[in-house]
């Protein structure tokens, strides 16, 4: 796995947007970061960054699988997932310490890397939705077990 930082830190106030979702893709597949389009460039609705991912990810021939998780304790949903999982690869998405919704990439129940310079993770679930998001990526014709 080739671990990168993102590029670009999340200020719309300024027009830009975070990549820590392409970030994390590209870790995961072992590409460049500049392989990899930034989905949530121009600030895209969450039905077109999806399609951007989805379009992108289907070109590699690969997929991704969410699940949410509605947990109140980080540590605990970590656990449990290192446990089932032991050494699944997988991105985790929460809320960061600054206030945005961001991506981790995680194996079995530790965080491994965090795209973002400060490595400062994860506090909480994703906001407005309260959910942590698993995001597996498999390929195109697979449907991972659950």
């Amino acid at each position: 796995m080739n671990f990168h930082k993102q590029r670009y830190l999340h200020d719309p106030e300024n027009g830009i947007y975070g990549d820590c979702m392409r970030t994390a893709v590209a870790c995961i597949m072992d590409l460049e970061l500049d392989d990899v389009p930034h989905f949530l460039e121009g600030n895209p609705a969450g039905t077109e960054f999806n399609r951007r991912v989805n379009s992108f990810l289907a070109s590699k021939g690969k997929q991704i699988f969410s699940v949410p998780f509605a947990a109140d304790r980080l540590d605990i949903l970590l656990d449990s997932l290192g446990h089932q999982n032991p050494d699944a690869i997988y991105m985790l998405s929460g809320e960061s310490s600054r206030g945005v919704n961001h991506v981790v990439i995680c194996r079995g129940g530790e965080v491994i890397h965090d795209p973002h310079p400060s490595n400062s993770g994860l506090i909480g679930p994703c906001s407005p939705d309260g959910y942590y998001w698993v995001e597996i990526l498999t390929d195109k014709h697979e449907v991972p077990a659950l």
